[in-house]
């Protein structure tokens, strides 16, 4: 189950675990509150014990009771994977820009890519 509010719960959360993580390690400058840093050599990293805490308290909203939406509710708002990764990566969470490609499952670029994706399952 996801958060029942999708990015905004996702967001809001975040900003939560910022807040009590500034106030924590108020003086504490290897604690920053970021999910990922920039270090000295200006190569990024995820900062693992922020992370947890993050994704522990994701968890506890995952578990609160949701209402769901009528999926023939013309007024609710749906927003696709697509555009669910596409907020992502404009929030700066995820690295961008976001580049793909759609092949044609007929096509012979499809075939290979699925054969080699096989192939390496089955290592």
């Amino acid at each position: 189950r996801g958060c029942g509010g999708g990015f905004d719960v996702f967001f809001r959360v975040y900003l939560h675990v910022i807040q009590g993580w500034r106030k924590k390690y108020i003086d504490d400058e290897s604690m920053p509150p970021f999910l990922i840093n920039v270090d000295d050599n200006d190569e990024l990293y995820l900062n693992v014990p922020f992370a947890l805490a993050f994704f522990q308290q994701l968890l506890l909203h995952s578990q609160e009771p949701t209402e769901f939406e009528d999926p023939n509710d013309e007024s609710s708002s749906f927003q696709s994977h697509l555009g669910v990764l596409k907020n992502l990566i404009e929030a700066k969470f995820l690295p961008g820009p976001l580049e793909f490609q759609t092949l044609s499952p007929e096509s012979k670029t499809h075939q290979a890519v699925v054969e080699s994706f096989q192939s390496e399952l089955l290592q």
